[in-house]
């Protein structure tokens, strides 16, 4: 006699065999109506007896494991199924086996619920709930920017899973502020891109704090901000570099920009003394200080270049080995005045002080483990935040560096080194004076925002995007004669589940899910709470090797803010007060909080 299929089942095998398969597709292939009309067939009573079986099996083990409400749904589907052998009788009994079913299926929560505190909430309630924020005039709904939804968003993901860099821990934002209406509806107050971004991710409840008031809303959210800021400021400073641990830009970017921005804000007060309140008169000074640090910092690459058996070069578009007179060394390693006062006033508000590439060097690599091998080698003997490698749409690929480097007579400065391919150079240099006339017409990059794009006259915007097409035809090339290992992402899945490619046009944003990053030295600086969410398990790792961040830009600024050659920093728009700042820069704010009634010292 033929060996049938049925041989093979084993109602007490842990593992899912022929018996679960076939139960399973049964049930969530044939619909209720389908089952009941199998029911007075004699396959169907068959399949009723196996449904018996396979639910028995299972609670079975439930009760052998300590699983007892598992168990007494897995009997009563059992229980059920065996009923349904019985024609009509059984029938009666498939709706209560289905929902005994659902009772079994895990509800899985949505990701971005955590990312709201309940603390201080009044109550949680469904989001239909709540009136949005409308326009006065036209009542029209009033939406935050696309960026600062992005921004939210990514921050509240990173909150949900458990994100947390050097100490620093993603916490989830306040509860929906709601004003009381005489009438008892709620009107949303403030958290419009937390609203818009929990929207979009379909959470239906939010926690909510009431007001009876607008006045007293505002005293609460004077409050809030501030202390918010003040903390800003302190996570900002235990996320600072030092020699040995660097700080990496992707790292700090799930926290979200303003903190990204004030990390780099302290750590630029390396050289805060450049400061006197005149554009001109700061660049004059950074220009001289430049000049005398510039021989010393080039040395210390060189130094760390050799023993790679690597070598330095000058920026683009600089004389190869020609003395620039004004500055005394190589064409291209110090900026010049004009184009410091430039920069400071296009992307810092007029701040000098904040400037990163006053003197610079190249570093010319040949593959993806001597670029890393090299970052590392710098960071290990200066405070270093790493931009990680970066790949502009137009094709141009680097990896940049900013380092906090003293001279010898005390004086400091924030330097810039570049990790390039010796092609990808040669193209920047070939490109530099597209590059140049194409900040003249776009300083701040060409704008993505439609309504900021609107104020520039399409003559001009063909010509910018003909600018950029020309430096794509100069960096395509050049990309392909490189290590492709450069275009390497080492990213098969996030946090949330999912995966990402940057395989087409090798540009795009910053996909708004947190990785868990596990850099050699920065590993256990920068890992989920696994112990709080079970979402975490999935977390995968990006390598140091491939430290790709692609352009992740500010609201209404085109991928050549800074432009192909220089690093992408964010216009400085964000300032704290002169109290905060000086407790910043001293390192000392632990005993701050506006809300402790006892004189702070």
């Amino acid at each position: 006699m033929a060996r049938s299929e049925v041989d093979n089942i084993n109602i007490f095998a842990p593992q899912e065999d022929l018996l679960d398969m076939g139960v399973k597709a049964y049930e969530e292939n044939v619909p209720l109506i389908g089952q009941i009309a199998a029911g007075f067939t004699p396959p169907g009573m068959g399949i009723d007896l196996l449904s018996a079986g396979k639910y028995g099996r299972d609670a079975f083990r439930n009760f052998t494991s300590g699983q007892g409400k598992e168990g007494a749904i897995n009997l009563g589907i059992a229980g059920l199924s065996a009923l349904g052998a019985i024609p009509l009788i059984g029938d009666l009994a498939r709706g209560p086996k289905s929902y005994l079913r659902q009772a079994l299926t895990p509800k899985t929560p949505n990701p971005l619920e955590k990312a709201i505190s309940k603390e201080g909430a009044d109550e949680v309630i469904n989001i239909n709930k709540i009136n949005k924020i409308t326009d006065p005039e036209t009542g029209t709904v009033i939406k935050s920017p696309p960026a600062r939804v992005e921004d939210a968003t990514a921050q509240m993901k990173s909150t949900s899973a458990g994100y947390e860099y050097k100490g620093v821990k993603q916490e989830p934002r306040q509860p929906i502020e709601v004003l009381v209406q005489p009438d008892g509806s709620l009107q949303q107050l403030a958290g419009k891109s937390s609203m818009e971004a929990l929207e979009s991710a379909g959470v239906s409840s939010v926690p909510i704090k009431k007001f009876a008031s607008q006045e007293e809303f505002l005293a609460y959210d004077k409050s809030r901000k501030l202390n918010k800021e003040i903390k800003r400021v302190k996570n900002s400073v235990k996320l600072q570099p030092k020699a040995g641990s660097r700080t990496l830009e992707q790292s700090l970017e799930p926290f979200g920009s303003k903190t990204e921005k004030q990390v780099k804000q302290i750590f630029n007060g390396h050289q805060a003394d450049i400061t006197t309140g005149s554009v001109d008169e700061d660049a004059l000074f950074l220009f001289e200080r430049a000049k005398r640090l510039n021989p010393q910092f080039q040395k210390s690459m060189d130094d760390i270049a050799v023993e790679m058996n690597k070598k330095t070069t000058t920026n683009p578009g600089g004389e190869p080995g020609a003395i620039n007179m004004e500055t005394g060394s190589l064409d291209g390693q110090v900026k010049l005045v004009p184009r410091m006062v430039e920069k400071a006033s296009d992307k810092y508000a007029g701040d000098v002080s904040q400037m990163t590439d006053a003197i610079r060097t190249r570093i010319i690599v040949n593959t993806p483990a001597e670029e890393v091998e090299l970052a590392k080698k710098i960071a290990d003997k200066f405070p270093t935040i790493d931009s990680g490698r970066v790949l502009k749409p137009e094709g141009y690929i680097d990896r940049k560096l900013n380092i906090q480097f003293t001279g010898t007579n005390g004086e400091k400065i924030i330097a810039e080194v570049g990790l390039i391919t010796d092609e990808m150079w040669k193209a920047s240099d070939k490109a530099h004076k597209i590059y140049d006339d194409f900040r003249t017409l776009f300083p701040k990059g060409m704008p993505t925002d439609p309504a900021l794009l609107a104020k520039y006259t399409d003559d001009v915007i063909r010509e910018g995007r003909k600018m950029q097409g020309q430096m794509n035809e100069l960096f395509g090339p050049a990309g392909k004669k490189i290590d492709q290992g450069f275009f390497d992402l080492d990213i098969s899945k996030f946090a949330m589940g999912g995966a990402v490619s940057y395989a087409t046009g090798r540009s795009g944003k910053v996909p708004p899910m947190v990785p868990n990053f596990s850099l050699k030295e920065d590993s256990d600086n920068s890992v989920p709470s696994t112990k709080k969410s079970a979402t975490c398990a999935g977390l995968a790792g990006i390598h140091e090797s491939s430290l790709i961040k692609n352009p992740r830009l500010p609201s209404g600024t085109g991928s050549m803010t800074a432009g192909a050659f220089s690093q992408a920093k964010y216009k400085r728009d964000f300032s704290i007060e002169p109290i905060l700042q000086k407790s910043a820069q001293n390192y000392n704010l632990d005993d701050i909080d506006i809300f402790n009634p006892k004189v702070q010292t």
